[in-house]
């Protein structure tokens, strides 16, 4: 699964520009088929990914030393955590001057520190056991569940190979508890108490967390079944299968309205289902190249500046556009404000990519070897 496999690039650059449409909806509202959410593909993506990068090194070595727990963080943390921060900082600046209209700088700060807890965010406990207490960078939800993924999941692996436990076991064992529990805890949460709130079990990182350990279960079936994977890459139906029951999916519960008036439902039904499908098309995905040329390009290029384009699009584009004084000076023509929030999302993120995500990935492989 090395390097940058077009397939793969296709999968996150859809995934990001579900993630920009359904944001943009702030901004201007048009008639548009119902689309599902690009972040259950990140999720199992993700975990496809990565996941493979640490049963990889599992693998490859005679054992799983805590050095290498601390060499798999240190590679993830400079990957994400520079620009995460950087926009992070953004926001708070961004929030102190909107406060300090009406408040002194301590007052501002106070608010911000003490009473919103904003600081919470610099180390993902923002929406641990719990949903956002404000709109204050929402987008932050599904990192934080990322975060946590990656530091629980090589840490469980650490410990049960320590124990002796043979490798391939060890593995799929942290991976089901890392699926089951979280199912177990959206499970006990009641219809009852939780009508109409559906988002509580959405954002919230103990209960999410089942999303990216299924992307980690279809990495260990390409490491350790490869008669089943070849297969698997092989069959159409499957591919297509997978794509039109991830759509279904979300499409009966949205429709129906299921989607925010049953947690359970909701809980058993649409985000493991959402999660297994998106497994089931991505080994089909995973071989699939085309030539160079325009389409090559254009995806690739999304696919490099996606995790920048998911920091940026919301909390800063949409903050500083989706204002009644743009709204109205666009007037009947806010498609033109559309237009230029996904300008905007574009370029900030070029230069994200560029000046931030860049220098701190050439660091890490140099300091940080894999």
């Amino acid at each position: 699964m090395g390097g940058r496999l077009f397939g793969l690039n296709f999968a996150r650059a859809v995934a990001i520009l579900l993630v920009i449409v359904h944001h943009g909806f702030n901004v201007w509202s048009f008639p548009c088929i119902p689309l599902p959410d690009g972040v259950d593909i990140f999720f199992v993506l993700s975990g496809f990914l990565i996941g493979g990068i640490l049963i990889r090194t599992v693998t490859q070595s005679d054992k799983f030393k805590l050095c290498d727990v601390k060499l798999f963080l240190c590679r993830r943390w400079l990957r994400t955590l520079p620009a995460l921060w950087f926009v992070l900082a953004v926001n708070l600046v961004i929030t102190f001057l909107i406060h300090y209209d009406t408040l002194s700088g301590k007052a501002a700060l106070k608010k911000i520190f003490l009473e919103d807890r904003l600081w919470e965010y610099l180390v993902f406990i923002q929406n641990l056991t719990s949903n956002l207490r404000t709109s204050f960078f929402p987008e932050s939800w599904s990192l934080s569940v990322e975060e946590w993924f990656y530091a629980i999941f090589p840490v469980l692996l650490f410990l049960l190979m320590s124990l002796g436990r043979d490798r391939q076991r060890a593995i799929l064992a942290v991976v089901l508890v890392m699926i089951f529990v979280p199912c177990i805890i959206r499970y006990s949460l009641s219809d009852v108490h939780l009508k109409g709130t559906w988002m509580v079990t959405r954002m919230i990182v103990i209960m999410r967390l089942d999303s990216i350990a299924f992307g980690v279960l279809l990495a260990h079936l390409h490491r350790f079944n490869s008669r089943t994977w070849y297969w698997w890459q092989r069959s159409r139906f499957l591919f297509v299968s997978g794509f039109v029951l991830f759509y279904l999916s979300f499409l009966i519960i949205q429709r129906g309205g299921l989607y925010f008036n049953s947690i359970t439902l909701t809980n058993w039904l649409f985000f493991p289902f959402s999660s297994i499908c998106v497994m089931i098309f991505l080994p089909k995905l995973a071989v699939w190249s085309v030539r160079d040329g325009v389409f090559k390009d254009i995806v690739t290029f999304i696919s490099k500046i996606s995790y920048s384009m998911y920091l940026v699009n919301y909390s800063i584009v949409i903050q500083l556009i989706a204002n009644d004084r743009w709204k109205n000076s666009f007037g009947e023509y806010r498609y033109l404000l559309y237009l230029l929030y996904w300008l905007f999302t574009i370029i900030i993120s070029i230069s994200m990519y560029r000046y931030i995500e860049q220098p701190f990935l050439k660091l890490r492989d140099r300091y940080f070897r894999d």
